[in-house]
């Protein structure tokens, strides 16, 4: 998110309403920037620690130390940008590109049904977040600084 000109800002630990993960929301903080783009990524963390059964909670472990959701591209150029201070516009047209594979829908899982069911019985977010190959995407927010204003005009464009 760096590599965008995004800053983590706040902590949000979600256990306390009964979902297994810590998020934090990425976005642009200064005030110019913000104008530019206001948009943000919600982020999480699964805890695995809080799987009870230790067997099931070493198999989602098994199963994310084989998945890799970043192309090879993708950390070049994000370890090119640290590097660099930042990447050219052709760089950062490529990285767009390799950032998108990070979100582009698989037509299989990673796990079996019966292995779904298990780790879904112990809860549903962490059957998805283990179970496909990408990262789980909770909801999409409208790219806005006043999110009242776009709710109270949706039902007008349907």
């Amino acid at each position: 998110f760096a590599v965008m000109g995004m800053q983590p800002v706040g902590y949000y630990d979600l256990t306390p309403a009964g979902v297994p993960v810590h998020s934090t929301a990425f976005r642009a903080v200064h005030e110019s920037a913000l104008q530019i783009s206001p948009f943000r990524v919600f982020t999480s963390l699964l805890r695995l620690e809080l799987i009870e059964n230790a067997e099931l909670r070493a198999f989602a472990e098994s199963v994310l130390d084989k998945r890799q959701i970043f192309t090879p591209r993708a950390l070049e150029l994000i370890d090119l940008a640290e590097r660099q201070g930042g990447l050219t516009e052709a760089q950062a047209e490529d990285f767009v590109l390799q950032a998108l594979e990070t979100f582009r829908w698989h037509h299989s899982a990673t796990v079996t049904a019966e292995q779904y069911r298990q780790l879904s019985a112990q809860h549903r977010l962490i059957a998805d977040v283990v179970a496909f190959k990408g990262p789980h995407i909770n909801h999409l927010t409208p790219r806005t600084l006043d999110i009242d204003i776009v709710q109270a005009r949706m039902p007008v464009h349907g």
